[in-house]
């Protein structure tokens, strides 16, 4: 696969994710339990891809019984120096609340 076509694979797969998310994300545990496992799966078929992914829900209890849902796909640099992929890396487990020891 070229990059363009797996620049649009991962695309399709990002707006497969946020539909799973956006469906089940608020379900009861068991009933949600094989999308959201789907959900895992696209998650690590892009990481695979060397891509990067996060994502957050806003409940909007107001205007509509489903969830706001964003996916983000990271693309990462190539060549960066050690320095770069350190701040990178520390910038990148700050902003989606990973925990780095």
């Amino acid at each position: 696969m070229g990059g363009a076509e797996i620049r649009e694979r991962v695309r399709g797969l990002a707006n497969k994710l946020m539909e799973l998310l956006e469906n089940n994300v608020l379900e009861e545990p068991q009933a949600a339990a094989a999308a959201m496992e789907q959900a895992r799966a696209i998650r690590q078929e892009i990481e695979s891809l060397g891509f990067l992914v996060s994502w957050r829900v806003q409940l909007r209890p107001l205007t509509d019984k489903k969830p706001y849902v964003e996916v983000t796909i990271w693309e990462p640099r190539k060549n960066l120096t050690p320095e770069q992929q350190r701040v990178y890396d520390e910038w990148f487990f700050r902003v989606n609340g990973i925990k780095n020891d």
